[in-house]
């Protein structure tokens, strides 16, 4: 976890800061990077599925762990939404599970916000200003207020203890959080495609899609979307040869994501490497383990003419793109069935939003205030109101009006300027396919779910903000010089 890239020197001929190297992040070449984790992922689950009682255990665990770091407790987190989202034939809860789960995030923040700086609160005032529009708008219109309240005060507990977490990592911690990241999603797609196995636990929910180890295949394809973007990005725009393992990586990551049927993950998947290439055109060559412009044409050009060939070569391949996108849903043209699927939600949000345009309908409820999945509470206390909405955009227009969806605007906004900054591809297609992925399924507006998966990519991807990056390609690392003999330098403990 120690590895870091070379050390760049800025444009301006400041400071040098060590640069994070995404290329690292596949565990290809260091067994206590990719093993480590991997074993911690893999007890745990192991662990979780023998019982309940057995779940309890993996949650006390998490939640002293989460004690220990700011590291820890983002890593507890990830581990949490796992434990939390895994597939009913393979485990089971009981009545403590769902107050220990709520315990995780509850520790981890505030393990987080005793060591936050002031200036990582003033980077989270679009965050706050959204939640403060968003909370004002519901106590006017919400028909269940004190859901809207309860969806309110956990999005800004969990956001805000994410970002402000990753903000308050070292470059070293940072490194360590994307492996670790990465090493824990691929641990979930391996065993995911272990299922295949057993079809009574991989297909269990439908019969059809693939949900692996997780409770529904739409959660494990959104889950894949950000490493399935990454891995082949990485492939395409890294100068290296392209290793064995990196391709069956990248092929395995690609072929669960397909087999759980779930559309929108594999848009935001090739959402994401359509921006990653983009600005990797855009931007030029950044860092030495860049390819060249023409590798990369050469790759892209390549990938396209062999989908083409196989869809003109055989019929197998185009009847199965077709039934990928008609998904079950009886219909006979693609159109038809994404809009049975989600143009139909789409419009009635729409319809929502223009009877409210102001103020909105109370934010995560239906503007009826009933939850068809019904309502969870502790001690009167509501801690699960499930509601299902998918494009991201009309969602929060229904919820929280113009206003509301101008101040979200504005955090998306900043989110990806600060991913613009660090001019990574890499970090731009985990960040694009994040935000893809609530052009089907609005998981940004759900933290506690899979969305608390999400917003970790989100913030991941925006953790190289503030670290400058040449704008050179870097011809050696720079090397320190030590102090004449006989003086004494000590570090600069208020970096």
């Amino acid at each position: 976890m120690q590895r870091i890239a070379a050390v760049a020197t800025s444009a301006d001929g400041g400071d040098a800061r060590p640069k994070l190297d995404w290329g690292s992040a596949v565990p290809t070449s260091s067994a206590r990077l990719a093993w480590l984790p991997a074993a911690v992922v893999l007890t745990l689950i192991a662990l979780a599925t023998l019982s309940a009682k057995t779940v309890d255990a993996v949650l006390i665990v998490l939640t002293v762990w989460a004690l220990r770091s700011r590291l820890a407790a983002l890593q507890a987190l990830e581990l949490s939404v796992i434990v939390k989202y895994m597939n009913p034939a393979l485990t089971s809860y009981d009545a403590l599970s769902g107050v220990l789960m709520w315990l995780v995030i509850l520790v981890a923040a505030g393990r987080v916000a005793v060591q936050a700086a002031p200036s990582h609160w003033r980077r989270l005032l679009p965050v706050l200003v959204y939640v403060a529009i968003a909370g004002l708008l519901s106590l006017i219109a919400s028909a269940a207020v004190d859901i809207s309240v309860m969806k309110l005060i956990t999005f800004t507990m969990i956001v805000c203890t994410i970002m402000l977490g990753m903000q308050g990592l070292s470059p070293t911690e940072h490194q360590a959080m994307g492996s670790w990241l990465l090493t824990v999603g691929l641990v979930v797609i391996a065993l995911s495609a272990l299922t295949l196995l057993q079809p009574m636990v991989a297909f269990f929910l439908n019969g059809s899609g693939l949900q692996g180890i997780l409770n529904h295949p739409q959660s494990l394809g959104s889950f894949i979307a950000p490493f399935a973007a990454l891995l082949l990005s990485r492939l395409i725009l890294q100068r290296r040869s392209i290793g064995f393992l990196s391709l069956v990586l990248a092929a395995m990551t690609w072929t669960v994501m397909f087999m759980t049927e779930a559309r929108t993950a594999a848009s935001a998947a090739t959402l994401g490497v359509m921006a990653a290439v983009a600005s990797r055109l855009w931007w030029g060559r950044k860092r030495r383990g860049d390819a060249s412009t023409g590798r990369v044409a050469f790759m892209v050009g390549g990938m396209c003419l062999a989908l083409l060939t196989a869809l003109i070569a055989t019929d197998r391949v185009g009847s199965a793109v077709t039934g990928f996108l008609l998904k079950r849903s009886g219909e006979q043209q693609v159109g038809a069935a994404l809009h049975t699927s989600r143009g139909a939600g789409i419009e009635s949000q729409w319809r929502n939003f223009l009877d409210a345009p102001i103020t909105g309908h109370g934010f995560g409820v239906y503007p009826d205030g009933r939850f068809p999945a019904g309502i969870s509470r502790v001690f009167g206390i509501p801690i699960s109101a499930p509601v299902e909405k998918g494009f991201v955009p009309s969602a929060v227009l229904e919820e929280s009006g113009v206003l509301g969806g101008l101040a979200f605007a504005w955090m998306i906004g900043s989110l990806a300027a600060a991913v613009w900054r660090g001019q990574d591809p890499l970090r731009m297609a985990l960040f694009a396919s994040a935000l893809g992925v609530n052009a089907g399924e609005a998981v940004l507006l759900a933290p506690a779910g899979i969305g608390l998966h999400i917003w970790m990519v989100i913030a991941v991807a925006c953790s190289l903000d503030g670290i400058r990056i040449s704008r050179k390609v870097s011809a050696a690392p720079r090397v320190a010089i030590a102090p004449p003999a006989g003086r004494m330098r000590f570090p600069n403990v208020m970096r």
